[in-house]
């Protein structure tokens, strides 16, 4: 078996991890896989978002 390197993107809001996520997506490179933030997942499958009441 092949040993899968893993590499996270981490940081602030708006700090530019979505857009280098797209930016390598737009690669087309073979052997990569892209996995979505959770909380992205869970917003757009409908889940709600936290309001400032819930804290």
């Amino acid at each position: 078996m092949k040993k899968m390197t893993k590499i996270v993107l981490t940081g602030a809001p708006s700090s530019g991890k979505s857009s280098a996520l797209d930016a390598i997506a737009g690669l087309k490179l073979e052997n990569i896989v892209l996995v979505p933030e959770s909380a992205v997942v869970l917003l757009k499958g409908g889940f709600p978002a936290p309001s400032h009441d819930d804290l």
